[in-house]
């Protein structure tokens, strides 16, 4: 009797040891960001022109124990800049800008950013995938799997930006950092 309860009080003990040195993970928040963004410029060949464009950022955010530390994180990251017939797609001798994505970051409730993933995290291609009208002409769709991170308990928000810019021949040509932010989690 006495051996079983010394193998179940250290079975019982090993046990509790590999749960709080194990990372787990708790169910997810799916987040979204949007912003249909406008910039005007002038040229002397063309005049006046609107330059139109949407992006759409999507992660997943969810809670965390990993080594005795509660963590905040998100994951899967999705992110896609395009224009739409109805958005006026220009024709190449005007042209339609650049759009490149510029950062993906973690912020905490009081403003400060606490970590962020840049373009080089990212590849092409979609997570979830897109559904948009034909004809639409795609600045870039790019995906992540790293993860924003933070150990510290707090409501974040995720904010997306890009960076747009117009040929030299426009004035102004730009570069504009846009941005979008998803609700707090």
């Amino acid at each position: 009797m006495q051996n079983y309860r010394t193998l179940l009080i250290t079975l019982i003990f090993l046990v509790l040891i590999s749960v709080s040195f194990s990372p787990s993970a708790y169910a997810s928040t799916s987040l979204f960001a949007s912003n249909d963004v406008q910039h005007s410029a002038y040229s002397f060949d063309w005049g006046w022109k609107n330059f139109n464009y949407t992006f759409q950022y999507q992660g997943d955010a969810f809670s965390g124990y990993e080594v005795g530390s509660q963590y905040e994180a998100v994951k899967d990251h999705d992110f896609a800049a395009y224009k739409t017939p109805s958005q006026v797609i220009w024709p190449d001798e005007i042209g339609n800008g650049t759009c490149v994505l510029y950062r993906v970051e973690m912020v905490d409730s009081r403003g400060n950013v606490v970590d962020y993933l840049s373009n080089s995290s990212f590849q092409n291609g979609t997570i979830r995938g897109y559904i948009v009208p034909g004809g639409t002409l795609w600045y870039f769709m790019k995906k992540s799997y790293n993860w924003l991170q933070n150990f510290r308990s707090d409501t974040y928000y995720v904010k997306a930006k890009t960076s747009f810019y117009l040929d030299e021949s426009w004035y102004p040509s730009g570069p504009w950092v846009d941005t979008a932010s998803t609700q707090m989690f």
